[in-house]
């Protein structure tokens, strides 16, 4: 892939700036806490760690999945049995419909923030870096079969099926001064 074909980075005034790009070793300490900050100020950190396993629910804020007009009318009976009303079947669609976009719009915030968090992740690692890691990463997932198609119709960023914990665990794994010997680095 081209560095001309990296995606637009635009400086975020709420996101530290590093005086260096991750390109090495030596930055990986102060660029792993910088990381930390930018996900705990976006409230997005457990979609990130890289000492959590990676999955689709660890990874990504899904969208309420679409129920069936059974489980809606019998979720809405749940939830109503306390209250002491006849609910109709149209009553549970509207009552689910509502729920649902009540979470897919929590969901939404949520991805836009993970958004803002991969632009910072982008901006702050060299380009050459940044590509080698997204072409390794996808190796692998094309290995794995993983995950076979976009996790969530919502997630437009995510559309290359590249976790941030992913991206993240893949340079720990290449910079973590726990992993590397120094010497291969200078």
């Amino acid at each position: 892939m081209e560095l001309s074909k990296l995606p637009k980075v635009e400086e975020n005034e709420l996101f530290p700036k590093l005086p260096f790009k991750l390109s090495n070793v030596m930055h990986w300490d102060t660029w792993f806490e910088a990381l930390k900050m930018v996900c705990e100020g976006q409230s997005c950190w457990e979609k990130v760690n890289p000492d959590i396993p990676s999955s689709m629910d660890n990874d990504y804020f899904l969208s309420p999945r679409i129920i069936t007009e059974i489980e809606c009318y019998e979720t809405f009976m749940r939830e109503v049995s306390m209250i002491d009303i006849s609910p109709k079947s149209k009553d549970s669609l509207e009552y689910y419909l509502s729920i649902r976009n009540q979470r897919t719009k929590v969901v939404q915030v949520r991805q836009s923030k993970m958004a803002a968090v991969r632009t910072w992740i982008v901006s702050s690692i060299e380009p050459s870096v940044y590509l080698m890691a997204k072409e390794n990463i996808t190796d692998e997932l094309n290995a794995m079969k993983y995950p076979p198609q976009t996790p969530d119709p919502l997630m437009e960023i995510e559309a290359d099926r590249i976790s941030l914990r992913r991206l993240v665990t893949h340079l720990q794994r290449k910079f973590g001064t726990d992993n590397v010997n120094l010497k291969d680095q200078i």
